[in-house]
């Protein structure tokens, strides 16, 4: 889904009356991005087709989410603040309610999501219109039980425009049934790779944005420059989280990401539309070897994901070359003076057409038990229609870009990442199903804590019970009217 990115200066210039997307993300208060107004004017653009304006009598929207990650600063707003972020999310909000007359809320709650949507749907209630999900916590509960209404039943949704995730509603349509969807609405949060340019500068290496888009930039070439930055700071012989090394990552769900920058899935697609194992192949053994060589390497440092936060050696430290972390947390490092690139997580190998990677964010569901779909899915629409020219160049343009305003190559990245972001059923449906959980954190659970390469055995140990477990699901899905 190409993202129709546009400058802040568009948003700045918008008001109410005119315009007005993580499993691991961690909390963490937004960057100060009050700005004053511009006083410039756009055009407003055309409406999706068919959505002419409406009058629900301020009928409710309620939005469901769980307090924690991107929910907590990225999509809800009640007033505007002078933050742009804010004032993004409330103008689009303005825009629909307006447009509609209804009354957008947002409701968080301290229950799993699914299990809120569960408690509304067995009682009956319409309570909530539109949920937001975790990116894996009860997502195969939620189809397998019947709780969710399908967006192809919504006669104002079009899956098919550019704001709509295509990837999504290819790799999580269920028999045809598209029960949870993406948009230009839900802010992701994929994993990518930050690098310092000092150190690069230093040790006379390559420009990585140059490699990224000759299509070279792959695991053996990250590795290759990361071998130049090694060094015993303190000259002790013995390397720890005070040396400098030339990579440096958290182990746990962090490494799942490979997965999908290597171009495979976990699941994918029989002829009949049925999900089915895809894991296990001769692409997935290449990629375990490389890790176990990536982990093991001494310029390698991982730390485990609890660790005190001096033993993490981040960006910010001045003391890695390249560090993988997730998007989210780039304001984390707004005051470092560290100047430092955004790339794509590498390439397996490169004859893999593009860069691709996960997201670590949640999706959109809507409980059965809505009593107006004609709106809902008016007001969905919308609210993912402007998104595309509001919260999501706010996103890039100023939570992102704070950092970053004076480097149009990583902005450049940026925009490769999210144009390829992708998603697989075997992470959102089974990754926490016990046998799948074991082969989605394989390297995790086995090449790293086990010191291994040996990802044959282990597969073979769990590759029945994945089998039967997505068995399982493909019946009871196969139930649903």
């Amino acid at each position: 889904m190409k993202k129709r990115l546009v400058s802040v200066l568009l948003l700045l210039s918008l008001s109410a009356a005119s315009l007005l997307t993580a499993c691991g993300s961690e909390d963490g208060e937004p960057v100060d991005t009050t700005t004053a107004a511009t006083d410039t004017t756009t055009a407003e653009p055309a409406l999706p087709a068919g959505l002419e304006q409406a009058d629900y009598e301020g009928a409710g929207f309620n939005i469901l989410a769980r307090e924690w990650g991107l929910y907590n600063n990225y999509f809800f707003a009640e007033e505007q603040t002078g933050d742009v972020m804010d004032d993004a999310i409330y103008n689009r909000d303005k825009t629909v309610e307006e447009y509609l007359n209804i009354d957008i809320t947002y409701e968080y709650t301290e229950l799993e999501i699914n299990n809120a949507v569960q408690n509304a749907v067995m009682s009956g209630d319409d309570i909530y219109q539109l949920a937001l999900t975790h990116c894996i916590s009860g997502i195969a509960m939620m189809v397998e039980e019947g709780l969710l209404y399908d967006f192809n039943d919504f006669e104002y949704v079009n899956l098919s425009a550019d704001y709509w995730n295509h990837n999504a509603n290819e790799r999580l349509s269920v028999n045809g049934k598209q029960f949870y969807a993406i948009s230009d609405y839900m802010i992701a949060d994929p994993n990518a790779l930050l690098f310092n340019k000092g150190l690069l500068e230093e040790f006379k290496l390559e420009n990585p944005y140059d490699i990224v888009r000759s299509g070279e930039w792959t695991l053996d070439k990250m590795m290759e420059m990361a071998s130049a930055a090694t060094r015993d700071l303190d000259g002790n012989s013995t390397y720890d989280y005070k040396d400098q090394y030339g990579y440096a990552m958290s182990s746990d769900w962090h490494f799942n990401s490979f997965y999908y920058s290597s171009g495979i899935y976990l699941v994918d697609k029989d002829s009949n539309g049925k999900f089915q194992l895809a894991l296990g192949g001769e692409r997935t053994t290449r990629l375990m070897e490389k890790m176990y060589e990536l982990i093991n390497s001494p310029d390698s440092y991982i730390w485990k994901h609890d660790v005190p936060t001096e033993e993490r050696l981040t960006i910010d430290t001045g003391r890695v070359l390249f560090c993988e972390t997730s998007l989210n947390v780039l304001n984390e490092f707004r005051d470092t003076d560290v100047e430092y690139g955004i790339l794509p997580l590498p390439k397996l190998d490169a004859s893999q057409e593009t860069y691709t990677v996960n997201d670590w964010s949640g999706m959109m569901c809507v409980p059965v038990t809505v009593e107006n779909p004609e709106m809902i899915g008016k007001a969905i629409e919308l609210l993912s229609y402007y998104s595309t020219t509001t919260t999501l160049p706010t996103y890039f343009d100023i939570v992102l870009g704070v950092k970053l305003s004076r480097d149009e190559d990583s902005r450049e990245m940026l925009e490769l990442i999210f144009d390829n972001i992708v998603f697989d059923a075997g992470m959102n449906y089974f990754g926490f199903n016990e046998p799948m959980m074991k082969l989605f954190y394989a390297i995790d659970m086995h090449i790293y804590k086990n010191n291994t390469s040996d990802f044959a055995s282990y597969y073979a140990t769990y590759e029945q019970a994945a089998i039967t477990a997505i068995e399982e699901f493909n019946e009871a899905a196969a139930l649903l009217k």
